[in-house]
């Protein structure tokens, strides 16, 4: 499952001139239940499913 980020302006940049100073932030890109979750896990890996 890879991660997915965009690039964002710091928001305590200096006024400098030139390039702004960025970070990565995260995108949530869904939600699953606890459950969903589990299973995911199951199917990936040795361990076992609770549920």
């Amino acid at each position: 499952m890879a991660i997915v980020f965009d690039w964002y302006e710091n928001p305590n940049a200096s006024s400098e001139e030139g390039e702004a100073a960025l970070h990565p932030r995260i995108f949530m890109n869904g939600k699953v239940d606890t459950e969903t979750f589990c299973y995911k896990i199951h199917d990936y890996s040795s361990f076992p499913s609770w549920h």
